[in-house]
C-alpha cells in the first residue's frame, strides 16, 4: 500500500513544491535549447479546496525554435509529475542579424499557464 501512496505522491506531491518545478522547467529547456523568459507562481489562485487535490498556476514564458520548444513540451508531459498547459499563445518572430538585415530563422515567444497539483487535506 505505501508503494501505491509513494507512486501518487510523485505524480501528485503533498505541496506544489515551485521550487522543485522551476528546476524541473530549467533542466528541460537547457536540454531543448530554449530560454524561460517568466516562471511566476500566479499569487493566491488555487482552486479545489475542498476536494481531494488542489490546483495552482504557473506564468511560463519560453523563447526558442519551434522545434526547441515543442521538443520542451513534449518533455514536460513526460514528467511524473501531473500537470497540463492552459492558454498557450505562440508568437513567431524572424531573427535579425546586428547589421538589421533579416534572417530565415524563425524563433517562438511562447506564454503559457502550466496548472500544476498537489494533494488536498483530507
Amino acid at each position: 500500500q505505501s508503494l501505491q501512496l509513494e507512486a501518487v505522491l510523485e505524480s501528485i506531491p503533498r505541496s506544489f513544491e515551485f521550487n522543485k518545478l522551476l528546476e524541473l522547467c530549467n533542466q528541460i529547456s537547457l536540454n531543448s535549447g530554449i530560454s524561460i523568459l517568466k516562471f511566476r507562481p500566479a499569487s493566491g489562485k488555487t482552486s479545489g479546496a475542498q476536494s481531494f487535490f488542489k490546483s495552482a498556476s504557473v506564468e511560463l514564458s519560453v523563447s526558442g525554435t519551434f522545434i526547441g520548444v515543442m521538443l520542451f513540451m513534449d518533455q514536460m508531459t513526460k514528467l511524473k509529475r501531473l500537470l497540463a498547459f492552459k492558454e498557450v499563445q505562440m508568437t513567431a518572430k524572424r531573427n535579425t542579424s546586428p547589421d538589421k538585415k533579416e534572417s530565415k530563422a524563425v524563433s517562438l515567444d511562447v506564454s503559457l499557464l502550466l496548472e500544476t497539483y498537489s494533494l488536498g487535506e483530507t
